[in-house]
């Protein structure tokens, strides 16, 4: 079965094939529901007893003592215990479904306040969701936001205070940018006018415990894990990316050429996998991300070459402010291009990422996922040979990565 699979993917077809799937792989690791049920059950009292008299004499409402698992702990809800369930992002929507479809936490909700982005909403029973604009904030979004707050002040420490808001806006020059009521509420937090947010010193927050549900590794484990059964050997480069994206595709598409050399013509097929955020200052006036921008790097550094694909995307499906969720480039990119008289250096100056892979077609699009851990880059490289165009050297932004 392996030797089948291995040569179904041979060729610049099989080898987007497996990246689809590889892909795949990766952003169904961190599909919220599921990632939400794995960290979160009930070991005791998920059946309601009949109405009895609480420890104080008030009527515990029919509840038994809860014990819930979160993560590696044990939590007690006495019959008066509540759960309220606040939140923000793409994720919210079904992860919120998630805990109510759990019908003994379902029945201790008190409340809930989630923040998705528009277009982003599921059914939920007793967990209010605020559409809000993304990236860009909008009006729903800060009344979403002063819901959550309201809710969240009372579990939550914030060390940060207005001493250190008013510094930000000396450091940058903001205060004639900021509106009136915004610099009033500041200025008067200053004097002491409000009460600052409780500190993390507080000893309210004694019990407060963060458990991470999903998060970058589980993707690219998973991304790993699909290379591995498709026949490649996967390397995980790294889960840190956070360089300017077109260096770190520049850097990255080395590297790849680098295997691919050292494997020589009978060495094995190799996934080489990097995860984290990349950055991009925008200093055009193109459109684009920063999973796509990454791309149109590594497809002018692979450019001449064969045997190597690249997919870089978004686990949220969508990479910036477009409707892709990154981009496929090899070492035919740029030639492609070429011939319909784009020149990719001038689209990478541009930062137009976007329409360099919609006019080649290489888009790499898969819908709102409703979820984000952050961007995965993939490389397949097979052992075939590369004929590398002979160009300058490039700086290396290996310490970048």
């Amino acid at each position: 079965m392996r030797q089948a699979r291995e040569s179904a993917g041979c060729g610049l077809l099989g080898r987007r094939a497996n990246l689809r799937e590889i892909a795949a792989a990766a952003i169904a690791a961190a599909e919220p529901a599921a990632a939400v049920r794995r960290h979160l059950r009930v070991v005791s009292g998920d059946s309601p007893p009949s109405p009895e008299v609480g420890t104080d004499g008030a009527p515990s409402d029919g509840q038994p003592t809860l014990t819930l698992m979160i993560g590696d702990r044990l939590v007690d809800l006495s019959p008066q215990g509540r759960i309220w369930v606040v939140g923000a992002g793409k994720a919210g929507a079904p992860m919120s479904a998630a805990v109510e479809s759990i019908d003994a936490i379902d029945r201790r909700i008190t409340a809930g306040e989630v923040i998705v982005k528009r277009g982003y909403l599921a059914p939920t029973r007793k967990v209010r969701l605020h559409e809000a604009g993304h990236p860009v904030p909008d009006a729903a979004g800060v009344t979403g936001a002063e819901a959550v707050l309201a809710l969240l002040r009372r579990v939550a420490a914030d060390d940060t205070t207005y001493a250190d808001c008013a510094s930000i806006v000396r450091r940058y020059h903001l205060a004639g940018r900021l509106p009136p009521a915004v610099k009033e509420r500041l200025d008067r937090g200053v004097a002491g006018e409000i009460a600052e947010t409780p500190k993390s010193t507080d000893g309210l927050f004694a019990r407060v415990h963060n458990v991470i549900v999903g998060n970058n590794k589980a993707a690219v484990d998973a991304a790993a894990a699909a290379a591995n059964r498709l026949g490649y050997s996967a390397t995980v480069l790294t889960m840190s990316l956070a360089a300017e994206a077109r260096e770190a595709g520049g850097e990255l598409a080395r590297q790849a050429l680098e295997v691919q050399r050292q494997h020589g013509s009978a060495g094995g097929r190799v996934c080489l996998i990097a995860g984290g955020e990349p950055t991009v200052t925008c200093t055009g006036s193109g459109k684009g991300g920063r999973a796509q921008e990454l791309a149109l790097a590594a497809a002018i550094e692979l450019q001449g070459s064969a045997g190597i694909v690249c997919c870089a995307f978004g686990t949220d499906g969508t990479d910036g402010p477009t409707d892709a969720a990154g981009a496929i480039a090899d070492g035919a990119s740029v030639a492609r291009a070429a011939a319909m008289g784009l020149v990719a250096e001038r689209f990478l100056a541009n930062n137009d990422s976007y329409t360099f892979f919609a006019s080649i077609d290489d888009l790499f699009i898969t819908g709102p996922t409703r979820t984000n851990v952050m961007d995965v880059v993939l490389f397949l490289i097979d052992p075939a040979g590369s004929r590398p165009v002979a160009r300058g050297s490039r700086r290396s932004t290996s310490s970048a990565l």
